[in-house]
């Protein structure tokens, strides 16, 4: 659910601590022991990727508490962003990888946190509009029911190349049980909308209003997405 812009004036610039990163990734990951991936794990993984069901069965994250608090700089206000968190190399998966760094510490987890919005799509294929189906699959096939097409686009959203969008971030604000405060940038890093930097800023939150939840801050430009780690202070 987008908030009114004038929702950010009530908000500091102040990342979820520690433990309610974590509260949020329990809530995105019910299966998940607490345990953190080893370097070797995450080593043996990169050369090797544990399959879908094996990663649903025991997600192991990579949680990068010193990576994380080593860059956030708190500040009273919501203003223009100015620092960002680790990004990917990958095109198409700044959105996840911006995410998995808010929660995380690490843009490592994005693909787990991809495969439990598609899986959440693929359980409830009416949230998803036939356009952006579309976008990801193509167009319905000959004899094609609306539930395949839609397996077929949350097969495509497992891709890393496949953009992420406003749907994704509602998504994970409802999985996660997070606010997410979205900075539009515009041209020239201007603000979108041509309006100041407090306005530039867009609360999304569950669908039952934002709560006393966790809140994350990123950041979208044209074709780009980018996690928030400071933001100027006058």
């Amino acid at each position: 659910m987008g908030v009114s812009t004038t929702a950010a004036a009530d908000y500091q610039f102040r990342q979820a601590t520690a433990e309610q990163r974590r509260w949020a990734l329990h809530n995105l990951f019910p299966h998940w022991d607490g345990r953190e991936e080893t370097q070797a794990e995450a080593q043996a993984h990169a050369a090797s990727p544990p399959s879908a069901e094996v990663q649903a069965a025991r997600p192991l994250l990579t949680f990068n508490e010193d990576r994380f608090t080593s860059h956030h700089e708190p500040a009273l206000y919501l203003s223009q962003p100015t620092a960002y968190g680790d990004r990917t190399a990958v095109p198409g998966d700044c959105l996840f990888a911006s995410i998995s760094y808010a929660l995380t510490g690490s843009p490592s987890n994005s693909w787990l946190i991809r495969q439990q919005i598609a899986s959440h799509i693929e359980r409830h294929p009416d949230i998803v509009s036939n356009a952006a189906v579309a976008e990801v699959a193509g167009p319905v096939r000959p004899g094609e029911t609306r539930d395949q097409w839609v397996r077929r686009y949350t097969q495509g959203l497992l891709r890393l190349s496949t953009w992420g969008d406003d749907l994704h971030i509602q998504l994970l604000c409802d999985l996660a049980r997070v606010n997410v405060f979205l900075y539009r940038q515009g041209p020239g890093k201007q603000p979108a909308g041509g309006g100041s930097p407090l306005e530039a800023w867009t609360l999304y939150s569950t669908k039952d209003g934002p709560g006393d939840y966790p809140v994350i801050f990123l950041l979208h430009e044209p074709g780009h997405y980018k996690s928030v780690t400071r933001v100027r202070s006058y």
